[in-house]
């Protein structure tokens, strides 16, 4: 739970029997822990059975009082979270707790409930015991309390009225107590297991594992347990995928390791040194059957030594390295069942018949290796923190006196009375933020921000890399589709409110404090960005007026909300993440190796806007990157003339170019950040305006306000700030009121090409997937104009295809669209779609011809298509939330899902 130990020598408790220790939970907080228990004396005649005051309460008192005299002149240590640990040993016991500030008293059964219930650290406590502080909770003990506000998303919010005090009873607790016991022994199921001639305590790790120690893990087969042992951080990661597939063999290896009854199996594993691996190394025959270096197996042990081969193996994309050790551990439980005088079934034959049933070659994979070589694999030395619920609920705590709200409580809002409130709410928590951030030293909060997003690209690429391979891991892939679509949906809700802070922090420079922000400051300052960010969002729903969306004013003192987006969104979300899963399974063994030269062409568009060549801009990154990776940083602190100099090594840059590139690429002081930069508008500076050309997600450099211009930068927000740019401007998004025929003319070009690509991809899909010799006829492009000559008004059908079994034929519109993410986007969204002059009543005017016109289409295409049935269908290259917002006449489907369906998308339509 993150105590982390403190150096402070605490003097000797006399005549006492309690033991207590100082922890650090934050950088400006301490947590005293004190276990009470039976003192083990005077037992009277009903011996451990009676209960007794132990009477510690001057005792407690005074060493309290001790330890709190002796950080008061501490300047460094700004609180102290009291915990008084309730022992169970011996007779039950009370006594009188003095009252202090802070102060959690919890049985220590509870206390492991707590810890084996969920993700819960020592800071959670402090949140607790300070809102219990200014809450006036009556109820029963800790677990009670810590359930409802678990419950109530970390608060104790009960409903929409006001209440002085909340009085919780049995009745009340009771379900969410259970709640919690559930959790702890479902998710960590903790027991005693026996392992070898003695007990060993054991807690479930996952689904299918068991962890007891450091170095030590079980499965529960269906017969017998087994153990698998091993001695380093990497070995875990092996023995781990060993028990993952030995879960996965169950039901087969019931069949063949029945005859040992319930006898352990001991399985000790050993990796030989791999510092010179070469992971490149070409994989031959003799490598694959030398994997295990020596083994030796006895009645109830087997122990391997295995080649560092094993990790160049799986390396690979697919699971072969899975499936090569497996076989062999399923022979070496093989020849176990020799030594136990048994026949051995684990044949060749038979081995190949489990594995291939339960681990064909594909994507199934539990060995994951990752490398340097790909700079996103390098995780981020500092922990990431993430949004924190209590803080957030803490902010709209009051919300309607903050803003000092005149409307009445529960008043329905007309739209205009909708719009002034969230503005208001929205100037308030800005005010909030700047008076925030003035708290800290600039440059430790700018840094802890950056390592922030640092680590929010890092776990992203992380999730992506495995999660592709969790779906295909588990039977039942729902829940972890679902787990996936939460912890993405978890980074989301951190990102924009970081990238936020970072913008306001380098235009408003000029700090005095020196005071270093603590976890708890952070998490608050967090908690006001995300929660401005919600409110920006939500009036511009209700500006747009796209879907229901409703504010309200509570007796609770906070803004209620009314809205169908949250359902709506959490389909969307899904569905996007389930493409975004499926592509990455499509696209896994295709990479495409890049590092294609910029044209001339393309070079010349990118310097007319931002005064160096793409070729130069690549090299501008790599630089950048190398400074970072070469100095082990994960963020480059480096004075501007230092930068100069160094492209000037690198790349012989004249100063004149390095500087145009430094700051075409950077954000710096401005002093307000409310006023845009010369040459730029309030919609390029404002965080809820997407594919902003001013922003930290495009411009990946922040410039200190300082003599040398220090520059900082996190090296894997350069490498997805060049991804970013290059995708905005290859699809024609990228947006600037200021720039130049020539990157306009590049841009619009690109939009075509893309959207002809798209096209291709689609006509070519189906042309692989459908019978073109006989049931269907497909032909793409076909000009409608041409047909009619006078007054075009038609355009083309980008792909037409004929059933000719059914006689349908299908008028497909193909869109290469970059999803919507906040509402002025899916605005455009909606009115591209269904506007006065959008596409759907552009593709239902092209309908009504086509029907009108069978006979002229016909003869174009040269097929008789008289009495044809007509559909019409947009196939769209991403999954939209104007899907889910808008019902449709014309069928909208994402090409993820006709390709995860099909060629039965085409079944619907009769």
């Amino acid at each position: 739970m993150h105590f982390e130990d403190f150096d402070y020598e605490l003097p000797e408790w006399e005549n006492t029997i309690f033991k207590d220790e100082i922890f650090k939970i934050d950088t400006d907080k301490l947590a005293y822990c004190i276990l009470i228990n039976d003192n083990l004396k005077n037992y009277g005649k009903n011996g451990p059975c009676e209960k007794i005051d132990l009477k510690y309460e001057s005792k407690l008192k005074n060493r309290i009082n001790f330890i709190i005299s002796n950080f008061d002149s501490n300047e460094s240590i700004n609180d102290i979270l009291i915990i008084l640990f309730i022992g169970q040993s011996g007779r039950q016991f009370y006594t009188n707790i003095p009252k202090y500030h802070n102060l959690l008293i919890i049985n220590c059964e509870e206390f492991e409930i707590l810890i084996n219930s969920g993700n819960y650290d020592s800071l959670t406590l402090f949140k607790f015991a300070n809102l219990l502080e200014n809450k006036d909770i009556i109820g029963n003990g800790f677990l009670d309390k810590f359930s409802i506000y678990i419950e109530k998303n970390h608060s104790f919010y009960l409903d929409d009225r006001k209440f002085d005090s909340i009085l919780l009873s049995f009745d009340s607790t009771s379900e969410h107590t259970k709640k919690l016991r559930k959790k702890a022994i479902k998710d960590k199921d903790p027991h005693l297991e026996i392992y070898g001639d003695k007990l060993v305590s054991v807690k479930k790790n996952n689904e299918f594992m068991y962890v007891a120690g450091s170095n030590l893990f079980l499965i529960k087969t269906h017969n017998q347990n087994i153990w698998i042992n091993f001695e380093n951080y990497f070995e875990s990661a092996i023995a781990e995928a060993i028990c993952y597939w030995v879960w996965q063999f169950n039901d087969e290896l019931q069949i063949d390791l029945n005859s040992l009854k319930n006898h352990h199996i001991f399985i000790s594993i050993n990796i030989e040194e791999y510092d010179d691996l070469d992971l490149t190394i070409e994989i031959t025959n003799e490598i694959k059957e030398n994997l295990i270096i020596s083994s030796n197996v006895s009645e109830k042990e087997i122990n391997l030594r295995i080649s560092k081969y094993l990790i160049s193996i799986a390396n690979q994309k697919d699971n072969e390295a899975d499936r090569l050790l497996m076989n062999e551990i399923l022979k070496l439980m093989g020849i176990l069942l020799e030594k136990n005088r048994l026949q051995n079934t684990l044949t060749k034959e038979r081995r190949c018949e489990i594995i291939n049933k339960k681990a064909p070659l594909g994507l199934k994979k539990y060995i994951l290796i990752y490398t340097s070589e790909n700079i996103m694999n390098i995780p981020v030395k500092n922990q990431i923190r993430l949004l924190q619920e209590h803080n957030v609920q803490l902010v709209m705590d009051d919300l309607t006196n903050k803003v000092q709200c005149d409307f009445d409580y529960n008043q329905k809002l007309n739209k205009k009375q909708s719009l002034e409130l969230t503005h208001r709410i929205v100037d308030y928590l800005l005010d909030c933020i700047k008076k925030e951030i003035v708290k800290y030293d600039w440059e430790n909060l700018i840094q802890k921000l950056i390592l922030n997003y640092e680590n929010i690209l890092f776990n992203r690429f992380y999730l992506s890399s495995t999660n592709i391979y969790s779906l295909n891991s588990y039977d039942n892939p729902s829940n972890i589709l679902k787990d996936i679509v939460t912890d993405d949906h978890e980074l989301d809700k951190l990102g924009l409110p970081t990238r936020t802070l970072i913008e306001i922090l380098s235009a408003e420079q000029n700090f005095t404090s020196v005071v270093k922000i603590s976890n708890e400051s952070f998490d608050n300052l967090m908690a006001l960005s995300y929660v401005y960010i919600e409110w920006t969002l939500g009036s511009d729903y209700i500006h747009y007026e796209n879907v229901d969306f409703e504010i309200t004013p509570l007796k609770s003192g906070r803004i209620g909300t009314k809205t169908e987006l949250d359902d709506i969104l959490d389909t969307f979300r899904t569905n996007r993440t389930l493409e975004h899963m499926n592509n990455l399974s499509t696209n896994i063994f295709h990479e495409s190796s890049g590092g294609e030269k910029p044209s001339d062409k393309e070079d010349d568009a990118f310097k007319s806007e931002f005064g160096i060549t793409l070729t130069d801009y690549a090299k501008f990154i790599s630089v950048l990157i190398s400074l970072a990776i070469c100095g082990e940083k994960d963020i480059v602190f480096i004075h501007k003339s230092k930068l100069v100099d160094t492209l000037k090594d690198e790349l012989d840059w004249e100063y004149d170019k390095s500087v145009q590139a430094i700051e075409s690429f950077s954000i710096s002081h401005r002093g307000d950040w409310e006023t845009p930069p010369e040459g730029f508008s309030e919609n390029d500076i404002n965080p809820w305006v997407f594919r902003r050309p001013y922003s930290y997600y495009l411009k990946p450099l922040i410039i200190k306000n300082n003599a040398d211009e220090t520059l900082i930068y996190g090296f894997r927000n350069v490498y997805h700030s060049g991804l970013n740019l290059l995708k905005l401007i290859y699809k024609g998004l990228y947006k600037t009121n200021n720039s130049s025929k020539k990157f306009k003319s590049f841009k619009s070009k690109m939009l075509d090409v893309k959207g002809k690509e798209f096209n291709e991809m689609v006509f070519e899909w189906l042309k692989d997937n459908l019978d073109t010799f006989k049931k269907f006829y497909l032909r793409s492009n076909v000009k409608i104009d041409k047909i009619i000559k006078n007054n075009p008004q038609y355009g083309d059908i980008d792909v037409l295809l004929l059933d000719k079994e059914k006689k349908h034929l299908f008028s497909i519109e193909c869109k290469d669209i970059e999803s919507a993410k906040n509402p002025r986007q899916i605005n455009h969204e909606i009115k591209n779609f269904f506007g006065e002059n959008g596409w759907i009543k552009k593709h239902q005017k092209r309908e009504v011809w086509i029907k009108n016109n069978l006979d002229k289409l016909g003869d174009k295409i040269g097929q008789d298509i008289k009495d044809y049935k007509v559909f019409s269908i947009f196939i769209v290259s991403q999954v939209l939330p104007t899907i889910y917002l808008k019902k449709s006449p014309i069928d909208i489907i994402p090409f993820s899902k006709i390709k995860y369906d099909g060629v039965t998308f085409l079944d619907k339509y009769n």
